[in-house]
């Protein structure tokens, strides 16, 4: 009697090893989604992974670190390390507009944010970072 109980309780053992390796494997081996930052500017680079195309539109992400020359940087109690910007350039009209941005310090912690639901684009003023993501996408 003992032996079969301890023969069914192995046998589970088995299976829950075997489930659990199983479970391993497949966590390990999921794709990972992430930011895949290029270097576009001296400290600003542009996340590949999250160019989209939409009709004559084009949005995408830069982070620009801050090489200490930042006059805002002023207005935080904490040290600026960088600003994740979101962009959204309109290539039909030569125009742009900025759809949110992300402030964060040393620590790597946002510290201040704003989404601009509603702005209306702007046009992109000649020798700017802007005309050359402009010209980077659009042309």
């Amino acid at each position: 009697m003992f032996s079969v109980i301890f023969y069914s309780f192995y046998i589970k053992m088995i299976y829950m090893k075997r489930i659990f390796i199983l479970c391993l494997i497949l966590f390990y081996t999921l794709p990972v989604f992430s930011a895949d930052w290029i270097q576009v500017f001296d400290k600003d680079y542009i996340d590949r992974s999250s160019v989209k195309f939409k009709d004559s539109k084009v949005s995408f992400w830069v982070k620009s670190l801050n090489a200490g020359s930042w006059e805002f940087s002023k207005f935080y109690k904490d040290k600026l390390w960088y600003i994740l910007h979101n962009l959204e350039i309109d290539c039909s009209k030569r125009t742009y507009k900025s759809k949110s941005f992300y402030v964060y310090n040393l620590k790597e912690e946002c510290i201040d944010s704003q989404n601009f639901n509603y702005t209306n684009f702007d046009d992109i003023v000649p020798d700017t970072k802007i005309e050359s993501y402009y010209m980077l996408f659009c042309r």
